[in-house]
């Protein structure tokens, strides 16, 4: 294989030495390849790593491994930790006028509420009680609707609130007008 001629020999030459020229213009652009992703990589953690400096909530961000959910409006805090005393034999929540109510099942609230908890409720003195993401029980047609506040606004009318079920994917049909709200969600108890 190697006794022949010249030109054989420098054909053979040739053709290992495009064939070697090939294989490494190929892996530099692998190896290449891998450095930009491995560029990439980094930065994506670095920016992950330096996420609680990001001042941009509608982003999804990485915790520790853990995807942090978009921010969603929550309710407002009703009860602060002075109110709530944990004994040996019970708990105490110091909350005036509380109500107690119980849920049907509905699904419309799923996870949050559902059948079989326990919730503590406060009759609203006025709009100004209500923000938005409280979960409010309302009458709407001889029923009792609890639902969460996502927008709260005037018109005509006076003041008004849109609610939504969480498991709901369209808002309530109707404005909520304050006349209508019977309570204000506190707590639930599971």
């Amino acid at each position: 294989m190697f006794g022949g001629n010249l030109i054989e020999k420098l054909a053979l030459a040739i053709f290992f030495l495009v064939t070697g020229l090939l294989i490494g213009a190929l892996g530099q652009e692998l190896y290449h390849q891998n450095s930009i992703n491995q560029d990439q990589l980094t930065t994506d953690y670095l920016a992950i790593e330096n996420a609680e400096n990001l001042q941009e909530q509608s982003k999804s961000i990485l915790f520790d491994g853990i995807l942090a959910a978009k921010e969603k409006i929550s309710p407002h805090d009703r009860v602060n930790e002075g109110q709530i005393h944990v004994l040996n034999d019970k708990i105490i929540i110091d909350v005036p006028n509380a109500q107690w109510s119980t849920f049907s099942n509905t699904n419309s609230m799923d996870p949050v509420i559902d059948i079989g908890a326990n919730a503590l409720q406060i009759v609203p003195k006025n709009e100004s009680d209500i923000q938005l993401g409280d979960i409010i029980s309302y009458e709407y047609k001889n029923s009792i609707i609890i639902h969460r506040v996502i927008k709260i606004g005037q018109d005509e009318n006076g003041w008004y609130a849109i609610t939504k079920g969480d498991n709901n994917p369209q808002p309530d049909p109707k404005k909520v007008r304050f006349e209508s709200v019977r309570r204000v969600l506190i707590g639930i108890i599971y």
